[in-house]
């Protein structure tokens, strides 16, 4: 089911429809740094929103975990600057490797072949931490998002020892709150994407007019009556809660302007 478009004020009028395809802009390293063009220039220009959640039964209080952000491009990288709220993200990963998606992080699946054959998953912590894994499919699955076929899992490979260099995460929390208070906080997932393009035998820069296939993610726990954590899927796409690593057709295209 779809939630409503819940985002800072400042920044709902600029807002483009939640899952719909996004134009991302150039990032010019002589004019300001990524973070600025990201959450200054992005503050008043977010072009995805994570609108799409499970579950919705009513126990997740969705106003306090908003979560929207701004994507942008330049030859060598695209860049996902994610604003969230909320409790401080809860993480004690460090370093690299690890199921990061079993506590709060972001994660950004990014397909620069455009066919659901082949994409990278890129985990990211509040605090550092990053995983990356590669995911290899036979044939593209035919199963509709909202409804996995076992049988066809099969067909996917995930490599998890793969290594992506060169992947950069940076989270600033903004000033009010504490440590159990919502917050405001934004973190930047910088993904180089020459090993990626290379690996699909394409060209291996950026330019206007190119496209690739993504899906942003925020995965948030909260305790639920016996004090158990509860997953709470945020998404720019729909799919299947807690399963966008096997739904390759819940992804929207980026457009490099």
């Amino acid at each position: 089911m779809q939630s409503a478009l819940i985002v800072p004020r400042r920044v709902q009028d600029s807002l483009v429809k939640a899952g719909s395809d996004l134009t991302a802009p150039r990032w010019d390293p002589g004019t300001s740094s990524v973070d600025t063009f990201l959450f200054e220039r992005g503050g008043k220009t977010r072009n995805f929103v994570l609108a799409y959640h499970s579950p919705f039964d009513g126990r997740s209080n969705l106003e306090a975990i908003r979560t929207c952000g701004f994507a942008a491009w330049e030859p060598e990288y695209i860049h996902f600057g994610f604003f969230g709220l909320g409790e401080r993200p809860n993480s004690s990963f460090v370093g690299r490797k690890h199921l990061l998606h079993m506590e709060d992080t972001v994660e950004v699946f990014l397909d620069v072949g455009c066919d659901g054959l082949e994409y990278a998953e890129i985990q990211a912590s509040a605090y550092g931490a990053l995983t990356e894994v590669y995911h290899s499919w036979e044939m593209p699955p035919s199963f509709p998002c909202n409804a996995i076929d076992s049988d066809q899992l099969s067909r996917i490979q995930m490599d998890r020892e793969w290594i992506l260099p060169g992947i950069q995460s940076h989270t600033k929390f903004l000033p009010g709150g504490d440590a159990t208070e919502p917050v405001a906080w934004e973190m930047r997932v910088s993904i180089p994407v020459g090993p990626l393009l290379g690996r699909r035998g394409l060209p291996l820069l950026l330019e206007a007019g190119s496209r690739v296939r993504a899906h942003m993610i925020r995965y948030h726990y909260q305790n639920n009556a016996d004090g158990v954590p509860d997953l709470v899927h945020l998404g720019w796409m729909r799919t299947t809660h807690g399963s966008p690593h096997v739904t390759p057709m819940a992804m929207g295209t980026i457009v490099c302007a």
